[in-house]
């Protein structure tokens, strides 16, 4: 179980639990309804934001982001989807963009495409026309008003022509399926989540770990109560020999044994 932590100013943080580091709509419901709205000694909540894919590699089913966003609604909170990995979400759904944004409540979108090809390439989709009224202005306060920042959005407008952003998507996700299903036949290697897009965090015994690194494997460890945790990401440009490559140190790795 995965947890996101939110905090608000003059109270203890808030711990919302949720499996696979996705927000639970009991918890949330208790949250908001533990915050004293009009009080000018507590700060209000400002934005319900949804990141999609989640940090793990999980996704929002439309449902779950609806029964989220009703939540939001009831509070009169707006509601903000993070879409750095949004393409590999979409890929993974097989739906349509409309479907998991302004369809299912959310107000505005972070469509990210640094994670999917671009250099620095971002924006921001705003659903509900009056939540960009002053937009500009932050975004100059925020210091995100770059000189020449039209060479970088340049990058959008081959990124969504002919599909390329899904096609790209696609490919990721693809390589995290063959990784996915080599490495589920090794009891001695544990999924600490679902694998629906292109991140997976495998728990596995050190000396496994240790054999990989010496083999010039390369992955990110983290932290978990006090087991040893790796995280493996494809992406656009993960090709299939590299997949097969790491599967085989894996699986030279239990011969030897």
């Amino acid at each position: 179980m995965w947890r996101t932590r939110i905090l608000y100013w003059g109270c203890s943080p808030k711990l919302l639990r949720g499996d696979n580091c996705k927000i639970n709509p009991t918890e949330l419901t208790a949250v908001m309804n533990s915050i004293p709205m009009n009080s000018v000694h507590e700060s209000a909540p400002s934005a319900l934001s949804l990141t999609q894919s989640t940090d793990t590699g999980t996704v929002y089913n439309i449902d779950e982001i609806q029964e989220l966003t009703n939540i939001a609604k009831k509070y009169n909170v707006p509601t903000h989807m993070d879409g750095a990995r949004f393409a590999n979400a979409l890929i993974s759904l097989n739906c349509s963009p409309a479907d998991i944004t302004w369809k299912s409540g959310i107000d505005s979108l972070t469509f990210g495409a640094t994670k999917n090809g671009a250099m620095m390439a971002e924006s921001v989709i705003f659903f509900n026309e009056d939540q960009a009224n002053d937009f500009l202005w932050r975004q100059k306060r925020s210091g995100h008003l770059i000189s020449k920042l039209r060479f970088i959005s340049s990058q959008l407008d081959s990124y969504i022509k002919n599909d390329l952003w899904l096609n790209l998507a696609k490919h990721s996700n693809e390589m995290a399926n063959k990784l996915t299903a080599g490495i589920k036949k090794y009891k001695n290697i544990a999924f600490l989540c679902p694998c629906q897009t292109t991140q997976l965090f495998l728990l596995m015994e050190e000396n496994l770990v240790k054999y990989l690194e010496d083999n010039n494997a390369l992955f990110h460890r983290l932290p978990f109560e006090g087991k040893t945790l790796i995280r493996l990401v494809t992406n656009f440009q993960t090709k299939e020999q590299e997949i097969k490559d790491f599967l085989g140190l894996i699986e030279k790795y239990h011969t030897d044994q």
